[in-house]
């Protein structure tokens, strides 16, 4: 369980966070190009309105979350039915479900079709635009180096996550692609939703993989 606490500074340019404190519960992880500025030099920056505002982001703040994070877990298990490792995503936008997806590289084909991947192409055929500002992405697990990519190209506003992925996770565990300088678009994420669920799923697929695994070697072996 990730603990902390942060305070979001909203300017037109997008958001910015400082360290304040500990809080259980989600992490939420998107600086300014990784950089965490004092509050006091945030009001001098330039900006269209001159005026930010200052909000405590806590576990439970939007009340959708949940939800949505719930509604990615139900297309996980559909990976899960397919023999694919259990990741689901939803994209939202104004409080509607504009895309979805699931992992499926290997009933697809297609080493890109990571659960993010599937549901932005989704949404962008949806709403017939490549450019997806405004939305937020779901995802049960974090996000791996490609994906990132990916919604930063489609110009996802905010992505939450269930689970960490301290393998290939490119957003906190291995590294932190969001925070590095040379990006132009800046996305708010927030991690550690629903992260006890999301990680089940998982562990129980891998843990019955292995069962099977083993039982097809016994069997080969002519080992009861």
């Amino acid at each position: 369980m990730v603990s902390m606490t942060q305070v979001k500074i909203k300017l037109d340019g997008g958001a910015v966070y400082k360290r304040v404190g500990r809080l259980r519960g989600c992490l939420v992880i998107k600086a300014n190009n990784g950089i965490f500025m004092p509050l006091q030099s945030l009001t001098s920056r330039p900006s269209a309105s001159r005026s930010f505002q200052q909000s405590r982001v806590m576990p439970g703040l939007d009340k959708d979350d949940n939800y949505w994070m719930r509604r990615a877990l139900t297309l996980a298990e559909r990976a899960a039915s397919q023999d694919e490792v259990p990741v689901g995503a939803v994209v939202v936008r104004d409080g509607k479900e504009i895309g979805t997806g699931f992992n499926s590289p290997i009933s697809g084909c297609d080493p890109t079709a990571h659960a993010e991947i599937c549901a932005l192409r989704d949404a962008a055929a949806r709403v017939g635009n490549y450019r997806l500002t405004g939305a937020t992405l779901y995802v049960t697990l974090e996000p791996c180096t490609m994906c990132v990519g990916a919604i930063v190209h489609s110009r996802i506003s905010r992505v939450v996550y269930g689970a960490c992925e301290p393998k290939s996770g490119a957003v906190e565990s291995t590294r932190r692609t969001l925070d590095e300088p040379h990006l132009n678009w800046q996305v708010e994420a927030v991690g550690g939703i629903l992260q006890e669920d999301c990680g089940r799923v998982l562990s129980e697929f891998f843990s019955r993989r292995r069962a099977e695994i083993r039982q097809r070697r016994q069997q080969g072996s002519g080992k009861e």
